[in-house]
Formats: structure tokens, sequence, C-alpha cells
């Protein structure tokens, strides 16, 4: 916290938007670690998102595939603060977790899978995430072979089909709970 209380954001802002992929990478390192204070988490992106702004371009732009995973990984950590969700519903930003998603690189389909999950649980996101095509990108991870991939591409599915009250989201765990089909496995009937 003291790090970010000095004002290393601007040195670290000019860092992340020079060519050089050893100066993005650290000015993407830096901002996830930071961000993982949580008092430092809301701060980070403050009143205009100059944080994340810089992180989207890296993420849409680096010629790095490790510079853009660190850029998501940073990106991730920021949206795991409900206040800066918000940021998270425009197009363009949607449109690069949508490329991730379709790049041959394993580590870049579960950077995607883990946002859309993480940006599906917020109500108010909903429909910027099904306007941005996001419901073909979730079926497409979920023919992933890998589990933790298709784990949450699944889950993000049941978050944005869900319509309950903005509060309500499908467990972490993704576990059928018997009790809320009234205790048996066909929604509570009786089978009578």
């Amino acid at each position: 916290r003291r790090l970010f209380l000095s004002g290393i954001m601007y040195p670290v802002l000019t860092l992340g938007m020079k060519p050089d992929k050893k100066l993005q990478e650290h000015a993407c390192t830096i901002l996830r670690n930071l961000s993982q204070h949580p008092d430092n988490c809301r701060d980070l992106v403050g009143e205009d998102g100059r944080a994340l702004k810089m992180l989207f371009h890296l993420s849409r732009h680096a010629s790095d595939a490790g510079v853009q995973k660190l850029s998501v990984e940073a990106q991730l950590q920021l949206a795991s603060c409900r206040d800066n969700q918000h940021y998270f519903g425009d197009a363009e930003v949607l449109e690069v977790f949508y490329h991730l998603a379709y790049a041959d690189d394993l580590q870049l389909n579960r950077l995607a899978a883990r946002a859309i999950s993480t940006l599906s649980c917020n109500h108010s996101l909903k429909t910027q995430l099904l306007a941005a095509g996001m419901v073909d990108v979730l079926i497409r991870l979920c023919t992933s072979s890998d589990l933790e991939v298709q784990g949450l591409a699944s889950k993000a599915i049941a978050n944005l089909t869900q319509e309950q009250s903005p509060n309500a989201r499908v467990p972490d765990d993704l576990s059928i709970r018997r009790e809320s089909t009234g205790g048996s496995w066909d929604g509570g009937s009786s089978g009578a």
C-alpha cells in the first residue's frame, strides 16, 4: 500500500505505454501485484480508469503473448472489485476476451473464461455480455478439452441465463444442490 500511496502510478503507466516488452511486463506485474491489496483495487483504477485503459490497450495491441497474459491477469484482479466492473462492459473491452477465447493458447483461453465468468456475476453487465456475443464464445469454450475452461464457461452461461435478483449468482463450486429442487432430481415434482 505504501508504494501506491507514494505516487508510483504515473511512472508505472508511463512504462506500460512504452514499446518495450520488458517494460510492459513490469508495468502489468506491478499493477497486478498492487491490486491484490483490497484498498488499492478501487484506487488503482481511479476516477478516469487510466490503469485499466493501459491494460486494455496492452491486452489488445501488445505483440507479445506474455504481455497480453499479464495484462489480462491484472484486469481480472481489478475486476474482482465490484466497483471497477462497470469499466468492463465496453464493447471494445469485451472484444479482447472474445479474441482471447479463440486464441490457440490454453492459458489465454483460461483467462478469457475466467474474465467472462467473473463479469457474468454482475447483473448490470449481463446485457453488454449478451450483446457482445459472449454466449457464442462461452459455447465454444464449453467444448474445450480443458476442464477448467469448461467449468468457467458453464458457470458464466448459468449466470447469464439466471433471471433472479441482481445479487443472485451460481455457487463457486457449481455443485447441484438437492434442496434447491425440492429434494428430487426432477425439479421437485413427485413423478406422479
